[in-house]
């Protein structure tokens, strides 16, 4: 056997073992991965059921007309005509606004006797929940029709490029590709443990001492992780098609986002092992910054409903270019070419990472 050959056989011998060993630690550590798996089924369950993911309306919007002028008419019909709306009337703005604050509308919009379609009108809504922001969206867009009837008929859904518009991303929908994203990004920070437990217990530099390069080193250490992600991806995505009705879209447009988001998990686990110093550092650290990655991101609300320099801020991060590419093929049934700018920019962002990982990872795993 050639010197090539025997290298090559080499590296497949440790991919091999590495992904055996790994199969066997997800076994033994089996409430860590259920964790990964099932929790985000619960969540996008109780966030979709909450805000009822099905195809009834969500929102409660109590309307007030004082004017009972054509204008207000037009608007009550075209804030019915929302399918995610209900509409509810009132008489009078004091149990109305009683309504609001109690939790029992979304919104409630008041119509000035003087009011001619292009003035101002008065939205009751409190800042506690998602249904107030959407609902308060969707009143602006609606009042720019009553002013243009050319306007559009729906809320405007900011995508990076600013290029892409549909109803609001609400129900199982939006709450299943946010888990997705989010707990990928949880499996990329936290499977830099196992490196740390590897530096921790010594094995790590035994590891450095052999004659394996570095290539097989990365190899060994990210095999595990890779498989894990691909499992928790597959399962998340095809379990919410079947229970939820996700219209996923284009499966190729699904397999290549997922990849290179895994792709971007996997360059966190390896420059995060290289951040972190202990294992406990990693395992308190991770869910937060996870979580606030998420945030800005949009996994926790619709980027759709936030100041345009925090959207801006967002897209310096992968979660949102992740969640840009998901919301495309489930809202607007793009296709795979369409979301090639997010997948792109998501294989960029794992190259740098990874890029910086990977000169660190071998004199940090000697220490």
């Amino acid at each position: 056997m050639n010197p090539p050959e025997e290298r090559r056989s080499r590296t497949l011998a440790t991919v091999v073992a590495a992904s055996a060993a790994a199969a066997l630690s997800h076994v033994r550590q089996g409430g860590i991965v259920t964790g990964l798996f099932l929790l985000p089924i619960v969540v996008i369950t109780i966030v979709g059921v909450a805000m009822r993911g099905y195809s009834d309306p969500v929102f409660t919007v109590g309307f007030l007309d004082e004017q009972g002028g054509a204008e207000a008419r037009a608007l009550r019909e075209a804030l019915a005509d929302e399918p995610t709306v209900r509409i509810r009337d009132y008489r009078d703005v004091a149990p109305m606004h009683a309504a609001v604050y109690r939790g029992r509308l979304h919104a409630g919009v008041v119509v000035p006797p003087d009011w001619t379609g292009a003035g101002d009108l008065e939205i009751h809504a409190t800042a506690a929940g998602v249904g107030a922001i959407v609902v308060r969206a969707i009143a602006e867009a609606r009042l720019a029709r009553a002013v243009d009837p050319e306007a559009t008929r729906v809320v405007p859904s900011r995508v990076h490029d600013g290029s892409r518009e549909g109803s609001p991303p609400i129900g199982f929908q939006y709450t299943a590709p946010s888990n997705v994203v989010l707990f990928l990004m949880v499996s990329g920070l936290v499977s830099c443990t196992g490196v740390l437990f590897m530096r921790q217990q010594g094995i790590a530099r035994r590891l450095v001492a052999t004659p394996a390069r570095t290539g097989e080193l990365l190899m060994l250490v990210l095999v595990g992780p890779a498989q894990l992600m691909l499992g928790q991806a597959t399962f998340l995505i095809v379990s919410t098609a079947l229970a939820f009705q996700v219209p996923w879209g284009d499966p190729i447009a699904v397999v290549a986002i997922t990849l290179a988001l895994i792709a971007v998990a996997l360059s966190l686990t390896l420059l995060m092992s290289t951040v972190f110093r202990t294992p406990q550092q990693a395992f308190s650290l991770a869910p937060l910054i996870s979580i606030a990655v998420g945030m800005l991101g949009g996994c926790m609300w619709p980027l759709t409903i936030v100041p345009a320099w925090l959207r801006d801020l967002g897209h310096l991060f992968p979660t949102a270019w992740a969640m840009d590419g998901y919301l495309a093929l489930v809202f607007e049934q793009a296709g795979w070419r369409d979301v090639l700018p997010e997948v792109a920019v998501l294989l960029v962002m794992a190259a740098v990472l990874g890029t910086v990982g990977a000169m660190r990872f071998r004199a940090r795993l000697a220490d």
